[in-house]
């Protein structure tokens, strides 16, 4: 007889026809594993809409009849794990409800209310303090000092107690990758490695960033002290995943991966000290750089690594606290361009005070570092940022949930146009990604009769540039997926329209 699970976790609906997978869970699973604790991992894969995925996240409940549910919650997924806490209670009352991620995290008082859909609300890191609250009130003994956990007190008070991060990452466990479907997070897509076809995963190495950009909330949920893993433990892992799903290629998600060099080193010889192949890609800052370190990485198979770039404005660097200058940006594009290390831009439209001269002059600059890839994002005020709490102060849920889930980004410009907007010029913001960045190729832009223009069509190969690199190809030929990449080819060719999210 099959033990009852204590609890399940999951993922909201907005989530379901997502490629990222929610490693957030996967690691919670794991440690209530390490507890004795029997979890599950609900995440419906879907393009049926949210209704409909809603529905049937509670059959698997109901089916399962576990202990607890737990939901992974960010602002933009507040509504519907309302609805969903709503759901679970309309099937049993006694089932105990409880809410983490960065929305809990940030604004823990929004899931208690007269109703007492959500019991429990878990802040911060959720790998000790879930596992510690499921198992206290399993046994029934006392969680009020469990750091990090939120409930109404008999006197109907709402008690918050201060996460704490987790000190040392080498005592986490892996992932619980037999919880989710694997065959779908490591199927080929170009979203693992951004605008590489690969089989791959993602893994950590750190946590957390020593910087502080006025646009991010990280350091809310995972605190401002970047934590290291080993990284003899890290190549273990990666060994695993080579091993067991096949893959042939990762993403380090740390927020940023080269603040400790040496650390850096010591995987990368790790890497080639085991002969493992595989190719990789990482986010880090232009000016945490240097030739010896980047040759190293590509010596240990870094095919890409993305730079937030943002504008090519010092004054707007210095308003968002980005802490890197243009000029450290062209230095380390050369250095990437010499060691043939491809380069992936972000650069954010709508700072506070952007002028059409800064507009100008980050288009050029874009021009001019000639990236592999060019992302242009619109500033989005997100609750928990220092840049909401200085220029707006709040925002309606409905408007939070429209960023993150619009129904074409037409109108996700629109509602930032007429509500949002914090540059000081009149460009509207529809033209600006429209029009001004037409010379660009991207996915929502291109066109067979583009190709005629000589700067889109240079642009427009350099986003194939890949197939001409050695350590690609070379893993192409080893790989144990070869079908999988004709698959993707085929879908590439006959298929593009089909409506995935890849965040």
């Amino acid at each position: 007889m099959n033990k009852q699970i204590d609890i399940s976790l999951v993922v909201p609906p907005a989530r379901a026809s997502s490629l990222r997978p929610p490693i957030g869970l996967m690691h919670i699973a794991s440690c209530l594993r390490e507890k004795n604790l029997n979890p599950s991992i609900i995440d419906i894969k879907s393009r049926e809409s949210k209704s409909i995925v809603l529905s049937k996240i509670l059959d698997r409940i109901k089916k399962e009849h576990p202990k607890m549910v737990g939901i992974s919650c960010m602002s933009s997924d507040y509504s519907d794990t309302i609805k969903l806490a709503k759901g679970v209670k309309n099937l049993s009352k006694k089932t105990t409800v409880i809410v983490g991620g960065i929305h809990a995290t940030l604004f823990p008082n929004h899931f208690f209310n007269k109703e007492n859909i959500v019991d429990y609300v878990v802040m911060g890191e959720g790998e000790n303090s879930c596992p510690e609250l499921v198992k206290s009130l399993i046994e029934g003994s006392s969680f009020d000092k469990i750091p990090g956990v939120g409930f109404i007190n008999k006197d109907g008070e709402i008690v918050t107690k201060p996460a704490h991060s987790i000190k040392d990452l080498n005592n986490l466990p892996f992932l619980a990758y037999d919880l989710v479907d694997m065959d779908f997070y490591t199927e080929v897509n170009e979203w693992i490695i951004r605008g590489i076809p690969i089989s791959g995963f993602y893994l950590f190495t750190s946590r957390s960033c020593p910087f502080d950009c006025s646009f991010c909330a990280n350091k809310y949920l995972f605190g401002r002290g970047q934590r290291f893993r080993n990284p003899k433990r890290v190549v273990d892992e990666i060994s695993y995943l080579l091993e067991k799903y096949k893959i042939d290629g990762l993403y380090f998600y740390d927020d940023t991966f080269t603040t400790n060099k040496d650390h850096v080193f010591e995987i990368c010889n790790e890497i080639k000290k085991r002969r493992l192949h595989f190719v990789w890609g990482c986010e880090t800052r232009a000016n945490l750089l240097n030739e010896k370190l980047l040759r190293e990485m590509k010596s240990a198979g870094c095919l890409q690594i993305d730079f937030g770039v943002e504008t090519a404005s010092k004054e707007l660097l210095n308003k968002i606290n980005k802490g890197v200058t243009v000029d450290s940006v062209r230095k380390a594009y050369r250095l990437c361009d010499k060691l043939g290390i491809r380069k992936l831009s972000n650069y954010l439209f709508n700072l506070p005070g952007e002028t059409e001269i800064d507009v100008k002059q980050t288009i050029a600059l874009a021009k001019e570092l000639n990236s592999d890839i060019n992302v242009f994002n619109c500033m989005t005020l997100y609750p928990g940022t220092d840049m909401f709490n200085e220029y707006c102060g709040s925002v309606a849920m409905n408007d939070i949930e429209q960023f993150a889930n619009y129904d074409s980004f037409d109108s996700f410009l629109n509602l930032i146009e007429k509500k949002y907007k914090l540059a000081s010029h009149n460009i509207k913001l529809q033209y600006l990604f429209n029009d001004r960045l037409k010379g660009f190729p991207m996915r929502k832009n291109f066109h067979i009769k583009n190709i005629v223009n000589k700067e889109y069509f240079l642009r427009f190969l350099r986003l194939f540039s890949f197939v001409f690199n050695a350590s690609y190809i070379m893993q192409l030929v080893l790989s144990k997926k070869k079908e999988r990449y004709i698959k993707w080819l085929f879908y590439l060719i006959f298929a593009r329209s089909k409506k995935i999210n890849y965040g």
